[in-house]
């Protein structure tokens, strides 16, 4: 949860090694650990010297008779404990949401049947509750946040690589009707033959306009990053995806049980080019699992 709320702030071009690595030093069962890992991987970067588009903050929200809770509890979630198991839990939903007021980062939910409109209004909810936590890591790093690292290269050279870039990106867009939607891709194979086609179009593009070969890199590396961007347009604009389908309209999913003999089970599920084949055996009481986590205990019959 941590790596898909952070990951996307990094620029894309940044090719060093960076990790972030939280540790859970007291817990008390009831509240998440998760969010409050994430708010501190957040305010780690914010104070180091790394680049990045953040701070953002994490929440996770419950809705308990109809109501909105931030921070909601495991007893709220999954009830209390009794002899006969945990019963009683108050809320019918489980979000969790990470970015900032103005910008959804990352999303990750579970529910009780709650309708869309309700869970879009949780999701704009738990982003303005996370200004508070915001304010805190902006003003820890004001106090003592380190100097952001800044590429330098000599002037020159910078202003050759804008405009090769922005020759290829000119490039990418005007391609737009020509090679990128002048026919439905579906596959991850035609996206990829996509990307190595325009690719050979961009060098004759830039070598017509006077670009040496060694300097041309810096925009084809950027092909990808611009026919993203292309896609991106033409969705907000005029509602069409590259693969054809509407705005409303998932890929198609086919699910098929009981493929090979002599398993307790086995499943294949496919949608679109991703195919994951599933087997499952049910073991003997003597293969039971104990479960002995910073927020579980028992045991896990099914394997």
């Amino acid at each position: 949860m941590v790596d898909r709320a952070i990951r996307p702030l990094f620029d894309a071009k940044v090719r060093n090694d960076v990790q972030v690595v939280t540790t859970v030093l007291s817990i008390d069962g009831e509240h998440d650990a998760a969010t409050v890992a994430l708010i501190a991987a957040s305010c780690a970067v914010a104070i180091s010297p790394v680049r990045w588009s953040g701070p953002i903050a994490a929440a996770r929200i419950g809705r308990v008779n109809g109501e909105f809770v931030l921070n909601v509890t495991a007893t709220q979630l999954f009830g209390k404990d009794t002899p006969s198991g945990r019963v009683n839990p108050t809320s019918d939903l489980d979000l969790v949401v990470a970015g900032a007021p103005d910008k959804l980062v990352m999303v990750e939910a579970g529910a009780k049947e709650v309708p869309e409109a309700d869970m879009l209004r949780a999701m704009q909810w738990g982003c303005k509750e996370l200004q508070p936590v915001l304010d805190l890591i902006k003003k820890v790093q004001s106090e003592v946040g380190l100097p952001k690292e800044e590429l330098s290269s000599p002037d020159d050279v910078m202003m050759v690589a804008d405009q090769v870039k922005a020759a290829t990106r000119a490039f990418v867009f005007a391609q737009a009707d020509n090679m990128i939607f002048d026919a439905v891709k579906i596959s991850r194979q035609e996206r990829k033959e996509l990307v190595a086609a325009l690719k050979v179009a961009a060098v004759a593009h830039l070598t017509e306009k006077g670009f040496d070969a060694d300097v041309q890199e810096v925009g084809l590396k950027q092909i990808k990053e611009y026919l993203s961007e292309v896609i991106t347009k033409r969705i907000l604009d005029k509602e069409e995806r590259l693969d054809g389908r509407a705005l409303t309209e998932i890929r198609p999913l086919t699910i098929e049980v009981d493929l090979l003999p002599r398993v307790h089970g086995s499943a294949m599920f496919m949608r679109g080019d991703t195919q994951v084949l599933s087997i499952v055996t049910l073991g003997a009481p003597g293969d039971v699992q104990t479960l002995d986590t910073m927020e579980e205990e028992g045991t896990k019959r099914y394997m």
